[in-house]
């Protein structure tokens, strides 16, 4: 399991993929110290038999998580 990271909007998404039951699972937390959150989000993806398709899912939903903490942050200030 090899772990591969990337910078979205100043926060570190480290991802990851295992291979189970011949399915494809990509996981991956985030590091984000502006966005003031005292925790660290561990997302979970789909299964996929297609090792792209599983990394392309996470990272967009990486992108989400942190798009939807931006705009609620804005919101309360």
């Amino acid at each position: 399991m090899e772990k591969d990271s990337i910078d979205y909007k100043g926060c570190q998404v480290i991802y990851w993929t295992h291979e189970k039951d011949g399915f494809f699972i990509a996981e991956a937390i985030i590091h984000c110290n502006h966005l003031d959150d005292d925790k660290i989000p561990h997302i979970s993806g789909k299964a996929f038999t297609n090792l792209g398709d599983a990394e392309k899912y996470i990272l967009n939903e990486a992108k989400t998580w942190i798009d939807a903490k931006e705009r609620s942050i804005a919101k309360r200030q």
